[in-house]
């Protein structure tokens, strides 16, 4: 409750809202939803832009179940993985959630994106940065941690004929208006 007072005094006062790479981090969507359409005016404006999916969500939460690496982890994995990833959400949840609440739907586009890296340490290096497993496991042990991760996201996210390992992504932009 005290999170949602906080914005009370913004109500009906804003003219756009952006929210780039973050919507999909949170837990309850369509309570944003909610609160992002309270704080529009009248034809205000919102433009969204998030991760549907990634194989490396899944990759993480096979990773997590692994007999050598599930002692670690204290916590349900799944706390670090979109509600879209896990529920499989495509673009019409998401217009349909925002109709309900009284947006009109300017634009919506579900877009697959495919990234390559030029190598598997490439690859490794960026994923481990990113990675929020990465606090629970022992320094002693980063070296295999590594080894595995990567083993879990190729398996998930293929290589191109060459070799290189890629990064498959899908993203969803949508325009909303009040």
């Amino acid at each position: 409750m005290c999170a949602r007072s906080s914005v009370e005094p913004w109500k009906g006062k804003l003219t756009k809202f952006i929210s780039i790479h973050c919507f999909n981090r949170l837990k309850d969507q369509k309570s944003a939803f909610q609160t992002m359409y309270e704080l529009l005016q009248p034809n205000g404006e919102a433009a969204l832009l998030f991760l549907l999916h990634n194989g490396y969500y899944d990759a993480i939460m096979k990773f997590a179940k692994d007999p050598q690496w599930s002692p670690f982890f204290d916590f349900d994995v799944e706390e670090c993985v979109p509600e879209s990833q896990i529920k499989n959400y495509s673009s019409s949840h998401y217009k349909k959630t925002a109709e309900d609440l009284g947006f009109s739907v300017r634009y919506c586009q579900e877009t697959q994106n495919v990234t390559t890296f030029s190598s598997d340490e490439e690859y490794i290096t960026f994923y481990y940065s990113v990675c929020s497993l990465v606090p629970y496991i022992p320094a002693s042990k980063v070296d295999e941690f590594k080894r595995d991760l990567l083993f879990y996201i190729i398996e998930e996210n293929g290589r191109n004929s060459d070799g290189t390992p890629v990064d498959k992504t899908t993203t969803l932009e949508l325009v909303l208006k009040k």
